[in-house]
């Protein structure tokens, strides 16, 4: 089944935990890459890797000596994930970040890209989520994230010095990339 159609799919059984019906566009992925610092990333986290399309740019951009590690709830996505690239270590509850992330023997991170749908949390839970991001952040690390609207503004720019936020327009639907790096002590 191609990855259009199993997102498709997973978005109609499941619409409150699925943030789109299509995956992200080729444009969008590739403003992502480009937006992080590759020379400083030993390791890189993804949350809500869906179908793989930011973890396929990912893991062929990632230099060999990286670590990737990346969360996906979804069972079957988590699965599909793990068959086709064995190298990546796999996580499946981005609410765990901190403790999962220790569990894999890595405390701190060097970029962490979110691919999660955050308007589909409760204020909770973003707050929550943010915060645990900002904290396995190593001091000068990227936290790159996509949505599809400037909710997150405010929250966000409260917790970083330094956001940028890029528009993509060729992308379904049109989507907001936050770019933001967390201050050196």
């Amino acid at each position: 089944m191609t990855s259009p159609v199993r997102f498709l799919k997973k978005f109609l059984k499941s619409p409150t935990t699925i943030g789109s019906i299509v995956p992200s566009s080729p444009v969008l992925v590739a403003t992502i890459m480009a937006a992080i610092d590759w020379q400083k990333v030993g390791v890189i986290v993804e949350l809500g890797a869906g179908t793989g399309v930011v973890t396929k740019a990912i893991n062929s951009i990632r230099s060999e000596q990286s670590v990737f590690i990346s969360f996906e709830k979804d069972e079957q996505m988590h699965n599909d994930l793990k068959k086709r690239y064995p190298d990546i270590i796999m996580g499946s509850d981005a609410f765990h970040l901190d403790t999962e992330l220790q569990k894999f023997g890595h405390e701190q991170v060097d970029c962490l890209v979110s691919c999660l749908p955050f308007s589909l949390f409760e204020a909770s839970q973003q707050s929550q989520l943010l915060a645990s991001i900002y904290k396995v952040l190593r001091p000068g690390g990227q936290f790159i994230a996509f949505q599809y609207s400037l909710q997150l503004q405010k929250q966000i720019e409260a917790i970083y010095d330094d956001v940028d936020i890029r528009f993509v327009m060729r992308n379904i639907p049109p989507s907001f990339i936050y770019v933001c790096h967390k201050q050196v002590l």
